[in-house]
């Protein structure tokens, strides 16, 4: 029991003794695990706005696909819609307005 006691009291007088290296310590980690997190986020963040222009470009094909084969005012406008919804481009809203003219005119 006394040892116990004189380690805890030497452990105790080690902390006091060091404390301002074990607060660098705690600060250097703290500051390279911060770093390591914002280059996770960049790198997420990356690759959700790569995800969202593949998902743009398949949309974009599948409307494009839609208009040639001719599915419908329907179809092709739930597929345009959707495409608008992700942020789509000036380019398929005039396809799509040239579109339902040619089918209303019908």
């Amino acid at each position: 029991m006394e040892v116990l006691i004189h380690d805890t009291l030497y452990f105790i007088r080690d902390i006091i003794d060091y404390w301002p290296a074990i607060i660098s310590a705690s600060g250097i980690v703290a500051l390279g695990y911060r770093k390591l997190n914002k280059r996770q986020d960049e790198r997420d963040k990356a690759q959700e706005e790569q995800l969202l222009v593949m998902r743009q470009e398949i949309k974009r094909i599948e409307f494009m696909q839609a208009v040639t084969l001719d599915y419908g005012l329907q179809i092709v406008g739930s597929i345009f819609d959707e495409y608008e919804e992700m942020g789509g481009n000036h380019y398929l809203h005039s396809v799509y307005e040239k579109y339902k003219k040619e089918k209303e005119e019908k």
